[in-house]
């Protein structure tokens, strides 16, 4: 009953929006090589640089083939395993054993989403060696159904692996196609059927873990506000909280360049750091039996919403979603105006 024991103890009290007892950043870093394989200011790959250098292990997901696990690396050689998005779910078979084998020896930097943090707190907890583990966070859209990539491969039969999913701020589809690197130009199933939200783990859609202030000792995430540090985003620039001393010391001992801001400045931007509910439509709840009775054609339309007008039944669903996402936003936003209020008076247990 490990797991059972694990999961409800990492689901309480992971965070809240008392956005005073973390502190937020815009930050990128100086080494250039680093920065340009990452999604965005390459804050990860830094601050895995600096914890390898120090004698210490790396833990985040890679792409292998057709699967997404997460490996551990001591290695600097090997960072650009781990570094650039992945809109598909990391498997963590084994990794557990693997970190306490390093955690004994010396530092350990768990990357994951919320979630996979919260369980390697819990799990790590009453371990004696526990002051060794950094835990970094990302901010997370959602865990999507691994049909989307099933579905992929079946549709491309010449497609040996994904390469990438994004160019900094551009998504594009990198995949081995026939042994050479290609873009996927049109709709897509991994990278736009993650983006549309109608297959995500349920838990998702109410995320337990999308707080401003958290227990990993660091949270990393895209600035996506382009009116500030407007020079920094050709090259990629990120949103980093830090929630914790050791956080903090990591940051500051890294290649990093770092900029305090206003938590306006992020979360107006991207929603997601602080509120974690999107709606549920009829499409998720039905999705196994659609993956398995409908068309490939007609699947892609609906999970992709790459609707026309002539499918007038998807088309009406086409027309609702965008209604109800619209009434989202507008709630997101609110609660965000709400949370960054009540923050600047001291009073926010939220």
């Amino acid at each position: 009953k490990k797991c059972e024991v694990v999961c409800q103890t990492s689901r309480n009290n992971f965070g809240d929006n008392r956005l005073k007892e973390s502190q937020i950043y815009a930050a990128w870093t100086e080494n250039d090589s680093l920065r340009k394989n990452s999604t965005s200011g390459g804050i990860f790959a830094a601050l895995a640089k600096t914890i390898i250098e120090k004698g210490g292990a790396v833990v985040g997901s890679t792409l292998e083939g057709k699967e997404c696990h997460h490996i551990i690396i001591t290695n600097t050689k090997d960072i650009i395993k781990l570094q650039g998005s992945k809109y598909l779910a990391s498997s963590l078979e084994g990794i557990y054993q693997e970190i306490e084998k390093k955690l004994s020896s010396g530092l350990v930097l768990f990357s994951g989403t919320g979630c996979q943090c919260a369980g390697v707190i819990a799990y790590f907890k009453n371990n004696k060696y526990k002051a060794n583990l950094i835990t970094m966070d990302i901010v997370c859209g959602g865990y999507p159904s691994k049909i989307l990539i099933d579905k992929f491969y079946e549709e491309y039969e010449d497609v040996s692996q994904i390469v990438s999913f994004r160019e900094k701020d551009k998504y594009i589809l990198k995949v081995l196609r026939n042994n050479k690197v290609t873009d996927i130009k049109e709709k897509n199933l991994p990278l736009h059927g993650f983006n549309c939200e109608l297959t995500n783990r349920y838990n998702c859609y109410n995320c337990q873990f999308a707080k401003g202030h958290r227990k990993t000792d660091i949270t990393i995430g895209d600035l996506w506000n382009y009116n500030i540090f407007k020079d920094e985003h050709v090259k990629g620039i990120s949103t980093v909280i830090i929630h914790s001393k050791l956080g903090e010391t990591l940051l500051k001992e890294s290649n990093i360049n770092i900029k305090q801001i206003d938590w306006s400045d992020s979360i107006d931007y991207c929603k997601r750091i602080v509120y974690g509910k999107t709606p549920i439509f009829l499409p998720r709840r039905m999705l196994k039996r659609n993956a398995k009775k409908m068309k490939n054609d007609r699947f892609k339309k609906l999970y992709c919403i790459d609707i026309k007008i002539k499918d007038v039944d998807l088309f009406i669903f086409r027309i609702y979603r965008y209604i109800v996402m619209r009434a989202n936003k507008i709630i997101a936003k609110l609660y965000t105006k709400y949370i960054i209020n009540k923050n600047k008076i001291g009073d926010s247990n939220e």
